[in-house]
């Protein structure tokens, strides 16, 4: 087994305005993440990483509003490797799609 190694930087963004943490009802949950892996702080593999996740929170018409509360939830994700060209002008082997 050939092992290889990473290193990279990466940013975040969360934002949240859903109306309860534990059983929300309406509003927004996302988050994105973008992270750079390259030869110039270690990695042995230069690519870009995008992550990003969703969800997105609606009462459902009408439900009752009391202890039994009822709602919708929709997530989406996604996470996309871009390969990045190395110092050579190549991607390095392993990393190619």
């Amino acid at each position: 087994m050939e092992t290889l190694r990473l290193s990279g930087l990466s940013v975040g963004e969360v934002h949240d305005s859903r109306d309860n943490f534990y059983n929300p009802r309406r509003g927004i949950f996302a988050n994105a993440d973008l992270a750079a892996y390259g030869e110039a702080i270690g990695s042995q593999a230069a690519f870009l990483k995008f992550f990003s996740q969703g969800s997105l929170f609606r009462k459902v018409p009408g439900t009752a509003s009391g202890p039994s509360r009822s709602g919708w939830g929709w997530r989406i994700r996604s996470a996309c490797p871009i390969p990045c060209l190395s110092r050579s002008g190549s991607t390095p082997e392993g990393t190619r799609r």
